[in-house]
């Protein structure tokens, strides 16, 4: 299960709701997590059309687009190849410090559709991702995967992760049925591009 509504049903225990507003004539209609996975479940993951979306970022290759009428609690993309209305899948990232969601789902996630798997396109959209978290103070990217995922382990690491733990899901959380017993936690420090200095003419 993508970890975005993994995190979305955990706020659902606590009445969260998600706030979609229409930024044309302000109608809002809030819904809760669990009602959003179900909505996210039927429509393929993909529930707007690229034609009501804002284009974020791009790599030339893929873009990252936000829905204009969807305010969530993360910073949240959908993921289309580059200057079409093709789908492939969706991107997050948390820039609050929840201690208890980062600790055990880390502060960034993402789900690629099966038959888009295996052209790159998670790291791809990871390394634009990274940008915006830097703009937004971020200084690590934390990434906590269930041990058998390998592919996303891989993912990590290519990105330039590394291991720094593995934290134990205590038995009596509300996380422990969506993670299982434990989860690796990957780490990636981020740092700003520095300028490049042309030095003094004479």
């Amino acid at each position: 299960m993508n970890l975005l509504l993994r995190r979305m049903l955990k706020h659902s225990r606590h009445k969260t709701v998600i706030e979609i507003k229409n930024k044309q004539d302000g109608t809002v209609v809030n819904i809760t997590p669990a009602l959003m996975l179900i909505f996210l479940f039927i429509g393929g993951m993909d529930m707007f059309s690229k034609d009501e979306v804002k284009v974020i970022t791009t790599d030339g290759e893929i873009d990252l687009v936000v829905p204009k009428y969807y305010e969530g609690p993360y910073e949240f993309f959908d993921i289309y190849l580059h200057d079409t209305n093709t789908y492939i899948g969706n991107i997050w990232c948390d820039t609050s410090d929840d201690y208890d969601i980062i600790s055990y789902f880390g502060n960034v996630g993402y789900e690629i559709t099966k038959e888009y798997r295996g052209n790159h396109y998670a790291l791809k959209a990871l390394r634009l991702i990274k940008d915006i978290m830097i703009q937004k103070q971020i200084k690590s990217m934390i990434f906590n995967i269930e041990p058998h995922n390998i592919y996303s382990k891989n993912v990590a690491k290519e990105m330039g992760a590394r291991k720094v733990a593995t934290r134990k899901m205590p038995s009596n959380s509300t996380l422990y049925t969506y993670t299982g017993d434990c989860v690796d936690v990957y780490e990636y420090k981020l740092k700003k591009k520095r300028r490049l200095s042309h030095g003094k003419r004479n």
